[in-house]
C-alpha cells in the first residue's frame, strides 16, 4: 500500500509559500511515513531602476556572506519496546533571489521527518 498527499499553500500577496508532501507506505509488516515540508517567506523586496544599479548593489554588499544556513537540527529517536524509529531534519536559513530588476530577501524553513513502525526488528 502506498498513499501520497500534497499540499501547496500561498498567502495573500505571495509573501509566504508552504509546500507539504506526505507519503505513507507499508511493506513486509513495516509502516513508514515520510513527511517533507518547505516554507519560504519573502522578508524584503528592493526595486532597482536599472540592471547596472542592481549589479553594483550586489557587488558592494557581498551577498554571498549574507546567504547562510542559520540553524540545522537532526534528531534520531529509537524505541525498542514499541519497535519504532523517528528521524527528523530541520534547516533554517536565508538567500537572495533576483527577478527582473527586483531583489528579494527570502527566509526558508525545511523539515524532513521519517517515522518507522513495524512488527519486525528495525535494526
Amino acid at each position: 500500500m502506498r498513499e501520497i498527499t500534497f499540499k501547496h499553500l500561498t498567502t495573500h500577496g505571495n509573501r509566504r509559500r508552504d509546500l507539504w508532501m506526505q507519503e505513507e507506505t507499508e511493506e513486509n509488516g513495516v509502516q513508514a511515513t515520510v513527511e517533507k515540508r518547505c516554507v519560504y517567506m519573502v522578508r524584503s523586496r528592493r526595486h532597482f531602476d536599472a540592471q547596472v544599479d542592481l549589479e553594483e548593489w550586489i557587488q558592494g554588499n557581498q551577498l554571498e556572506s549574507r546567504c547562510r544556513l542559520r540553524n540545522l537540527t537532526v534528531k534520531r529517536i529509537q524505541d525498542t519496546k514499541a519497535n519504532t524509529r523517528h528521524f527528523s531534519f530541520k534547516a533554517i536559513g536565508s538567500f537572495y533571489a533576483v527577478v527582473g530588476e527586483d531583489l528579494f530577501s527570502i527566509v526558508f524553513v525545511q523539515t524532513y521527518r521519517v517515522n518507522l513502525h513495524g512488527e519486525h526488528n528495525l535494526s
